[in-house]
């Protein structure tokens, strides 16, 4: 199979934006698989704790390439912020056929599994991630990107209360180190990247403020199965209903996803700044 027959919905943008949330409503939908962060699938296949259905993945993947133990390493070094690929010429070359040779191993694994030929991938783009969209792209698959963005404020106040990644953890002190410096730079980075790889490599481009997507699910959620070509009238219906949502076999993110029953509903009720660029810093 091409790898320009498989499309991948990239959810761009800064973490508690609702990328976890818009991966579980859009992989509800019959014809798409949601994969949650899948660029963290490599360290998760090596953690010891691996779901059925990401163990088969691994076998088939592991079936069609010998490239196994340094994936991640790979995909950083093309990914990052500080991309070889784009910063080191003289290890494109080498560096770019084993990242396409990964990356398109992992989706016709993929593929295979489900039987389905669209996916959601909420990786984001933080400065770990900050070229995958365009590499994706490269790499041949029709690539449209969700770039969801929350308001600065409300971002650092989820991250003054804890840090996502000692809770999961279950560490006692889960608070955060400079959660100020963290989300005003995190934040600009991110959404900048999302701005630049919109015009590098993304076939559809949607700018959705998750204040929108809260307060209007289905107006945002029209338009952006309309760029995919799809019918989303179960999934509105669901919402319309108050039905709730779950994950199905994304294995990071935020921890929502592993609550049974998610509903608009319960996120409509939470606090929620009217979204403006201008009350952040540097990201117009």
């Amino acid at each position: 199979m091409d790898n320009g027959d498989i499309s991948i919905v990239y959810i761009a943008g800064y973490g508690r934006s609702g990328s976890t949330l818009m991966d579980i409503i859009l992989s509800d939908h019959s014809s798409i698989e949601g994969l949650g962060e899948l660029v963290n699938v490599f360290d998760y296949w090596n953690s010891g704790e691996v779901s059925d259905f990401w163990t088969r993945i691994k076998e088939r993947y592991q079936s069609k390439t010998l490239i196994i133990g340094d994936e991640g390493k790979v995909l950083r070094s093309v990914e990052s912020i500080f991309s070889s690929a784009i910063f080191f010429p003289r290890l494109k070359i080498n560096i770019l056929q084993r990242y396409t040779k990964i990356i398109s191993s992992l989706f016709t694994a993929i593929q295979e599994e489900t039987g389905k030929l669209v996916f959601v991938d909420s990786s984001k783009t933080a400065w770990t991630t900050f070229w995958r969209p365009y590499f994706l792209s490269r790499t041949g698959f029709d690539l449209y990107i969700v770039h969801m963005v929350r308001d600065g404020e409300d971002v650092f106040d989820s991250m003054k209360k804890l840090d996502n990644l000692k809770a999961e953890k279950n560490l006692r002190n889960t608070s955060m180190k400079f959660p100020l410096l963290r989300s005003v730079l995190g934040w600009n980075l991110a959404n900048l990247s999302a701005r630049i790889n919109s015009r590098l490599a993304a076939n559809s481009y949607y700018l959705l403020e998750y204040e929108k997507l809260i307060r209007s699910p289905s107006f945002e959620l029209k338009n952006i199965f309309v760029n995919l070509d799809l019918n989303c009238d179960e999934i509105l219906l669901k919402i319309l209903n108050k039905k709730g949502f779950s994950s199905r076999h994304q294995f990071s993110g935020n921890r929502m996803r592993k609550e049974k029953n998610i509903t608009i509903k319960e996120w409509i009720d939470k606090p929620c700044r009217k979204f403006s660029f201008k009350r952040w810093l540097f990201f117009v």
